[in-house]
């Protein structure tokens, strides 16, 4: 899983890689700071995790990703914004259609179900590879589902 995040607050960067690189652990963890970074990033990479603020040093990220649809067409379906401010909530679905909208102060485990759906529901749309997915003492980890040979429960605990 290849995942960025635009944040320009320095802690809630951090903060968020730290819960992205501990419950997914994910390849790779892009993160940026402004709407040129998360521009350059999306120029020349791709990801299946888009986690942006919304109010950027004076810009707004989803007039950025607006912009970069026509470009990257379906790119919205991968992302999640996330800000203080609920008044951009209306503008962020309308206007790029993206997977969700989170407000801040976020809850953890509600971040990370929204991950999860997102992870699942671009996979079916996109004909890729679909992932099986459990918890283990709070992480969550994916399995490709072609990989399990075999799924038993035993003592109502999972085996793969």
């Amino acid at each position: 899983m290849r995942v960025l995040i635009l944040e320009d607050n320095s802690a809630q960067r951090e903060m968020l890689n730290d819960i992205i690189v501990e419950k997914f652990k994910p390849r790779v963890v892009a993160l940026c700071k402004n709407t040129d970074e998360l521009k350059a990033e999306i120029d020349n990479n791709v990801y299946d995790v888009l986690l942006l603020d919304v109010e950027i040093e004076g810009d707004n990220s989803i007039d950025s990703m607006k912009a970069l649809m026509e470009q990257h067409p379906g790119i919205c379906s991968k992302v999640i914004f996330i800000t203080a401010h609920q008044k951009y909530a209306m503008d962020a679905i309308n206007k790029t259609h993206c997977f969700g909208y989170l407000l801040k102060p976020y809850d953890e485990d509600k971040l990370c179900e929204s991950i999860t759906n997102l992870i699942g529901s671009n996979s079916r749309e996109q004909g890729k590879v679909e992932f099986f997915d459990f918890k283990i003492k709070g992480d969550v980890h994916f399995v490709n589902k072609e990989h399990i040979l075999f799924f038993e429960i035993q003592s109502k605990k999972p085996i793969l």
